[in-house]
């Protein structure tokens, strides 16, 4: 079964939500696409959708490294500072 043209429409039109549940209205006064012209743009709609994911998730990704190599360096730190003998806390005499 072929997506509705209005369906393909609010999805071009809304790449990041979920397709509309309501019934389908008259959407335009143009003539309806064929279904050949549903599937192309379906199909940018739902590439667009993926490249935005896509590029997400790379972000995502980066953030997630920095954030480890951070938490790894905190640790050498931490070990190293447990590492030192304490000092023994001095105060001035007056």
């Amino acid at each position: 079964m072929a997506p509705r043209y209005c369906d393909a429409l609010w999805l071009h039109n809304h790449p990041s939500d979920a397709l509309p549940s309501l019934p389908c209205a008259a959407t335009s006064t143009k003539a309806p696409l064929s279904d050949s012209q549903n599937e192309t743009l379906m199909t940018q709609a739902l590439q667009k959708r993926l490249q935005e994911r896509e590029r997400t998730i790379a972000a995502q990704t980066h953030q997630i490294e920095v954030l480890t190599g951070q938490l790894e360096a905190l640790k050498q730190i931490d070990q190293e500072t447990r590492r030192q003998p304490r000092k023994a806390l001095t105060y001035p005499i007056p």
